[in-house]
């Protein structure tokens, strides 16, 4: 289901992209999608973003296990807070399409 979003430009980033969109002749909104479609494809060619996605996903599985390792054990009135929620993580793997490489055993 397409999600609406709210973009702020400062002016001159906005007249080339309606420029962009006149030339080409497509809605502005096209023009907008292309350069997003370009910006995710290239992080997925990118090594260094792969790297810092891992890292990500690493503590956020970290601070998942840690949420329901204290489930049913914690006092139902302490106020927990989430920052977080694991269909953000899996969204973000799905959206880079990059499958995160499983964690590496300890050396003994």
């Amino acid at each position: 289901m397409p999600k609406s979003m709210t973009l702020r430009l400062p002016d001159e980033q906005a007249a080339q992209i309606e420029m962009i969109a006149r030339i080409e002749g497509v809605p502005v909104a096209v023009v907008i999608r292309e350069a997003i479609e370009a910006a995710i494809e290239a992080r997925q060619k990118d090594e260094a973003f792969h790297a810092r996605l891992r890292e990500h996903l690493a503590e956020y599985r970290s601070q998942l296990d840690q949420l329901t390792d204290g489930i049913g054990r914690r006092d139902e009135t302490e106020p927990v807070t989430v920052r977080f929620k694991a269909k953000d993580i899996d969204a973000v793997v799905e959206a880079t399409k990059i499958v995160p490489r499983p964690p590496a055993d300890p050396q003994p």
